[in-house]
């Protein structure tokens, strides 16, 4: 999968949306979280797992734990895989 892919599908699970806000003279449109490339991103992500999936986060967790004795030390680009992983939506590149 992509970065982009990857994005969207973290977005999809955790159930962002897209937010036009301002005044009618400045409208701007929230961006999608950069999940593959921000840790903070991943960190909210990560919460939004333990608050509502208590199970799935420890086997998220026991993923990231196998990649890295220190598991703080882990990008986020390789969070965000192993957090799709988790959740089944990873599709394998054609």
């Amino acid at each position: 999968m992509t970065n982009e892919q990857i994005n969207k599908a973290i977005a999809k699970a955790v159930g962002w949306e897209s937010e036009t806000s301002g005044p009618s003279w400045y409208e701007y449109e929230t961006k999608m979280p950069n999940y593959a490339g921000c840790l903070n991103a991943m960190h909210e992500a990560e919460c939004w797992l333990a608050d509502r999936y208590p199970a799935t986060y420890e086997l998220y967790c026991r993923e990231v734990s196998k990649v890295a004795h220190y598991p703080i030390t882990i990008a986020a680009i390789v969070r965000a895989k192993l957090f799709v992983k988790t959740l089944g939506k990873w599709e394998e590149k054609v």
